[in-house]
Formats: C-alpha cells, sequence, structure tokens
C-alpha cells in the first residue's frame, strides 16, 4: 500500500499544527514524543523547520522511542541489524531499503536520515532503543552525530527488548519504561 502523502507533505501539515500550537505555549514549555515512525516524525519536523529556515523555535525536548535514523541504513548499519535480525520479533532489516523510496525522493530524501543531518541547535533528546531491535543499529552513530553538533542526548536500553516494547501492554518492562518516558518529558 501506497501512503496518500509523502513524507514532506506529513511533516508540512505537522509542521502548521505546531506553529498553531507556539500560539498558545512557549517551545520552551513544549515537549515532543513519538514511538517508531513518530518519533522519526518528531526528528523530521525539527529538520524540516531548519532546512527551509521557518521561523519557529524548536521544542524544549524529543523523547523518542526507537526511531528510525538512517533510512535507507549505512553498509554498516545494514550489517548490524543482519547481525540483529534473530533476535528481532517486529522488523525485518529489509524493510528499511523498501520503505525509503515510498517515503521520500529527490530533494526530500533528508527527512528520512537525522544521523546526515546537521542537528546543530537541536534540542535535547532522550533516545530508548532496545537491544532486541534492529533499529538499535543505528544507535552508535546517532551518539556520534549528537556529540559532533553538541546534542545533549540521553540514552535508555531496554536489555532483551524490542521495538516499541513500551507500548506493549503484554510486556511487564512496559510499565517500568512508560516512567522513564515521564520522567524524561519532564
Amino acid at each position: 500500500m501506497v501512503p496518500s502523502h509523502s513524507l514532506k507533505e506529513t511533516v508540512m501539515a505537522v509542521a502548521s499544527v505546531y506553529e498553531e500550537i507556539l500560539k498558545a505555549y512557549s517551545s520552551e514549555n513544549i515537549r515532543f514524543f513519538g514511538t517508531s515512525s513518530g518519533g522519526g516524525l518528531a526528528l523530521s519536523l525539527c529538520m524540516y523547520v531548519r532546512h527551509e529556515g521557518l521561523n519557529l523555535p524548536l521544542p524544549k525536548k524529543l523523547v523518542l522511542q526507537s526511531p528510525g535514523l538512517q533510512v535507507p541504513p549505512s553498509e554498516k548499519q545494514k550489517e548490524e541489524m543482519a547481525r540483529l535480525a534473530p533476535l528481532d520479533v517486529m522488523i525485518p532489516p529489509g524493510f528499511f531499503d523498501s520503505i525509503a523510496p515510498v517515503l521520500a525522493q529527490g530533494e526530500d530524501e533528508y527527512l528520512l536520515s537525522p544521523i546526515l543531518f546537521d542537528l546543530t541547535g537541536f534540542p535535547a533528546m532522550d533516545i530508548f532503543y532496545g537491544t532486541h531491535e534492529v533499529m538499535f543499529a543505528y544507535l552508535e552513530d546517532f551518539r556520534a552525530a549528537s556529540k559532533k553538533y553538541g546534542v545533549t542526548l540521553n540514552v535508555h536500553i531496554g536489555k532483551g527488548m524490542m521495538h516499541c516494547w513500551g507500548a506493549m501492554d503484554f510486556v511487564p518492562e512496559a510499565k517500568k519504561v512508560r516512567k522513564e518516558y515521564f520522567e524524561a518529558l519532564k
């Protein structure tokens, strides 16, 4: 199934909502939280604001659970994803290569890869990954990018956890990680 809107169109729609929110609230009082593609969307919105030179302040903080950070992944990331694949019950590594051209093409591809974007001036971030998800392969490169651009990055690792485990009521560890989400959103 092909999405009815490109990633850029989705980001533009979210940016217009964010602009309305800023009429009522200071960016200092705004945090973005997202799981999986929602975490990617939060980052894409910040990238879009900077790339397009919009006169919008970024939110105070980003709290991201299992976001995609480079689509398609680098060769190094693909190798790590292949190693993690037997542990991941949710997402096969090949998904990222197949989804990339569906989401964005041409000049809009930057929205898919925060690792490759200049993150200077981005808000502090808390990022959550499970050790049993292929997307864990992004973490080392994202740590390096955050450090390079002076972005505070707090990393939370769920040992033995799958993609977005905090959203799954049947996972006992979900309750604990949700407390970490709320603490990070303060």
